[in-house]
């Protein structure tokens, strides 16, 4: 009974054993994975979610794993069994602004299978064990008390050696004499004992057989899981090397990693140490093995360069104690193409757990060829932004102060960056822009987000004063708040002395139009009589001896239509209600042609008020009125360069903008489609590298030219978007045919014919084209139908430029 006793509580502390290597794992999933779980969850990313947690379900004894977000299930991997596991409920969190929310929560289901099928063979050992005792002890029993019990404790030994571990225990029954049938003796107490620990055994084995079966089935659903995971994972044995490691530690050995740098061949001797005893179908697909065998035998060749200063790495995280070890690194693949993959393994705690060392490989090269275009692209829109032939300045509208400017703007006003970054802007204005700045703009741009076209005054280092013309746009976060505020100064200052010098001259000619004789009128409201000074006549071509009628009714029909209500109208102010009358009209002369005057006058009135007389003059204003003219054809020319590329007399970026915020709200207003279309000339820097900046200015023209050929309709628009840069912007045109027409840029060019012998895809001057085209509603923006024509254009030069890639609008 006592052995029984000590059985059982030796299997009981077995068990807690199990449950607390259990706990471990739990703890294990939640420094480990929570983590990524945490980020794949807030960026939605569930397929990676789902690789993540097939990963975790790969550690001993975890049988089934799920994520829930508002008490869904979003993805779940394995199993769940209602009996013999243990649930662990873990919250997956997430830092917002400085607070943490949870997201969802990650249960983490452990089976008992593995711990019952250890006390099982615990069992079989113990009861094998105390049956040979058992045994052992009846035989001396029989020798000692042969006379008194040896029928009985025959019986009881034939029972004991009847006993099998396979099938049932049948109950203990002896037939004896007794002395006493009254009482009951040791041996009564010894069957009563033995049926009672065989009824218990019986039941605890039963239990233990269940619980084996439900292992075994554990083992073959992992097994499947291993071989069928999507992830590369490969178990290694890492037992001679923490072997090694322990003994470095037991010499004294302190820094593990100047060690090794010293003496790289030990690193190298350990490497060889390691023993990968499996692979999943996973791996021989990313390295194009052939087979387990193939791959095992062959793993060296999977070695990048660098392979030794990873395994340091590792080797470095085991000595220090880490939990996990994860690191990119660069592989080959059996046929020799390099790949780049994210490697990830449990550091092994014990030479037992060393033995078996899920290792698993995520390949990342597509990724990392992404981040580095991406990159490239960042450089590339950084250079255009340093180098626009405006200033380009980033504000914070709270503290005024200057978070970034283009190296335009240094060059132009003489400041280094420094003496910029950090300062106010303020600083840079004159006096008076920065009181209206600070009066007027600000406030405006904090109600509305955008100011345009604000002529200001700003100072260079030296001094000396620049004219500008102000654009500015808000940058806001998700709340629609303002961060910063994104301005473009132009210098305007020859623009500004243009116009100056205009108002100057056509002042000087109103100076001397008015220092000339002007023709006097005198007119007698009572009977319509006019009286017209001689030089009133030559100012209308006639001569002094020539008769004209001298009535208001002559006056009246010498007006031109077009100035007759409106003049009319001035008269009939200043007779009613004594408002001057001063006007400018069009007057009919002796030729039948109309000359510009001036036309000024006072009426006399009689005691009542009454208009009764009425006198004035008229002034030649017609060279004024020509000057006029000129300077408002000069400002429409100056608009019209202002939206216009010098190089290829296409409109700029500067009239792009102003159309694609004026046709994005008259397509939204009409609930019609608008394309955009990026075009992007091939390795145009080889180019200009090849043939030298003039070919490539010429290069630049014909390009525009060709595009503006393709554009047949009047509200189309090409512009030249930056460097070799074009774009189109289509309203009222649909998907369908804005990609024929990118086919058609790309035909037309192609058919120019301009030699580019360093160019790959062909012997001519070709064109990458990214076509985008939405309806636009409220829930968009204007410039993520750029961004998006952008990403197309993007992977037309990443598939080998040269052709045309539509793309559905993706909002920003």
């Amino acid at each position: 009974m006592i052995t029984l006793i000590l059985t059982f509580f030796q299997l009981n502390i077995e068990y807690q054993s199990d449950l607390s290597g259990i706990h471990n794992r739990f703890e294990q999933v939640q420094k480990i994975y929570l983590k990524s779980v945490s980020e794949v969850m807030w960026a939605s990313d569930f397929d990676k979610l789902k690789i993540i947690l097939e990963g975790l379900s790969n550690f001993a004894d975890i049988t089934y794993v799920e994520v829930r977000e508002d008490g869904k299930v979003v993805v779940a991997i394995g199993e769940s069994k209602a009996l013999d596991t243990i649930t662990q409920l873990i919250p997956i969190t997430h830092d917002y602004r400085g607070e943490t929310i949870q997201i969802g929560t990650l249960r983490v289901e452990a089976d008992l299978g593995a711990a019952y099928k250890r006390i099982l063979n615990k069992v079989i050992v113990i009861l094998g064990s105390n049956a040979i005792k058992t045994a052992i002890v009846v035989l001396l029993m029989i020798l000692i008390f042969r006379n008194l019990v040896t029928k009985p404790l025959a019986q009881i030994t034939d029972y004991i050696r009847s006993i099998k571990i396979e099938g049932p225990f049948a109950p203990l029954s002896l037939s004896r004499d007794k002395l006493s049938t009254d009482s009951r003796d040791e041996i009564d107490i010894v069957v009563d004992s033995i049926n009672e620990s065989s009824l218990q055994v019986v039941k605890f084995i039963e239990e233990i057989r269940e619980q084996g079966n439900v292992l075994k089935l554990s083992e073959r659903r992992f097994k499947q899981l291993f071989d069928n995971s999507e992830v590369s994972i490969w178990n290694e044995d890492f037992s001679e090397v923490l072997k090694t490691l322990d003994n470095l530690q037991d010499s004294g050995l302190e820094d593990l990693r100047l060690y090794l740098d010293d003496n790289e061949q030990v690193a190298w001797d350990m490497a060889a140490m390691i023993k990968v005893t499996g692979v999943n179908q996973a791996t021989l697909k990313l390295f194009g093995a052939n087979s387990e065998k193939d791959f095992i035998y062959q793993v060296d060749k999977t070695f990048s360069s660098d392979a030794i200063d990873l395994f340091k790495d590792q080797l470095c995280a085991i000595w220090d104690q880490q939990s996990i070890f994860r690191s990119e690194a660069r592989y080959k693949t059996f046929d020799g193409s390099d790949i780049t993959c994210l490697i990830s393994l449990p550091i092994p705690k014990s030479r037992d757990s060393a033995r078996n060392v899920p290792v698993s490989i995520i390949d990342i090269t597509e990724r990392k060829q992404l981040e580095l275009a991406m990159q490239q692209s960042q450089d590339k829109y950084l250079d255009l932004f340093e180098h626009a032939p405006d200033m380009y300045i980033n504000v914070n509208p709270k503290s005024t102060n200057v978070i970034q400017c283009n190296q335009t703007l240094i060059n132009i006003l003489g400041f280094r960056k420094e003496e910029i970054i950090g300062q106010t802007i303020f600083n840079l204005y004159t006096e008076e822009s920065a009181k209206y700045v600070k009066n007027n703009i600000i406030p405006m741009f904090m109600d509305k987000g955008i100011v345009s076209n604000e002529q200001l005054q700003i100072k260079k280092k030296n001094g000396d004063i620049i004219d500008v013309s102000l654009n500015m746009t808000a940058s806001r976060d998700e709340q629609g708040n303002i961060l910063n505020s994104r301005a473009i100064w132009r210098d305007i200052t020859s623009l500004i002395d243009t116009q100056k010098e205009l108002k100057d001259k056509s002042e000087k000619l109103e100076i001397a139009i008015a220092g000339t004789n002007d023709g006097l009128w005198l007119w007698d409201l009572e009977n319509n009589h006019e009286w017209h000074a001689p030089q009133w006549k030559i100012l209308l071509g006639y001569d002094d001896n020539d008769e004209i009628p001298e009535n208001y009714f002559s006056w009246e029909s010498r007006v031109h239509p077009d100035d007759k209500d409106k003049v009319l109208n001035i008269l009939k102010q200043h007779l009613e209600h004594n408002v001057a009358y001063d006007c400018e009209q069009r007057l009919r002369t002796k030729s039948n042609e109309y000359k510009w005057f001036r036309d000024r006058g006072t009426a006399i009135r009689d005691e009542s008020g009454k208009p009764i007389r009425m006198g004035g003059s008229i002034q030649d204003i017609s060279k004024l009125k020509k000057a006029e003219e000129r300077h408002d054809n000069l400002n429409k020319e100056l608009e019209i360069l202002s939206m216009q590329d010098g190089l290829t007399g296409i409109a700029n970026r500067r009239m792009f903008d102003q159309r694609l915020k004026h046709e994005w709200a008259r397509s939204l207003r009409k609930k019609q489609p608008l394309s955009l279309i990026l075009v992007d000339i091939d390795l145009f820097k080889t180019y200009n590298d090849i043939y030298g900046h003039v070919a490539g200015d010429e290069c630049l023209k014909n390009i525009a030219q060709t595009l503006s050929n393709v554009i047949k309709r009047p509200s189309d628009l090409v512009a030249r978007y930056g460097g070799e840069e074009f774009v189109l912007l289509l309203p009222e045109t649909d998907a369908i045919h804005a990609n024929y027409l990118a086919e058609e840029c790309s035909k037309k060019i192609l058919e120019q014919q301009i030699p580019h012998k360093k160019l790959n895809v062909n012997s001519y001057v070709t064109i990458s084209l990214g076509v985008c085209t939405t309806i636009p509603d409220s829930d968009k923006q204007a410039l993520s139908l750029v961004e998006s024509a952008d990403k197309a254009l993007y992977q037309a030069k990443n598939n080998g430029r040269n052709q045309v890639i539509s793309i559905e609008f993706s909002n920003h």
